[in-house]
């Protein structure tokens, strides 16, 4: 269970990573809708953001052809980008941060069930 949200979170942390929907900034808009961020916060996680996506492209570069590696670097990238921007958050905020992960992470589950023979 614990191994399956590990790949789910990298798997998220990618998406979030790349292209236009997951851009930096469109990812900070999205979690600030949903959370309702001040200025000050959005302030604070613009930067953080941006440096998870930096991190994940120069990830994906350093490893290819290398998935474990890579995938290992990533959960690594994800749980530091987690708990940096839960030190930006209210704890009401928190609470509803850690429903949206356990959502997505659902959501990836799902996605996968037809995958696997």
């Amino acid at each position: 269970m614990t191994k399956l949200i590990a790949i789910a979170a990298v798997g998220l942390g990618l998406a979030f990573a790349q292209g236009p929907e997951g851009s930096p900034q469109e990812r900070m808009d999205k979690l600030a809708k949903e959370l309702n961020l001040t200025a000050d916060q959005k302030a604070k996680l613009e930067p953080i953001f941006k440096e998870q996506a930096e991190k994940m492209r120069a990830l994906r570069d350093d490893n290819k052809g290398n998935r474990r590696e890579m995938m290992k670097g990533m959960r690594e990238i994800q749980e530091q980008n987690d708990a940096k921007i839960s030190e930006v958050l209210t704890a009401e905020q928190k609470t509803k941060w850690d429903e949206i992960k356990k959502e997505r992470v659902r959501e990836f589950r799902e996605g996968r069930k037809g995958r696997r023979p």
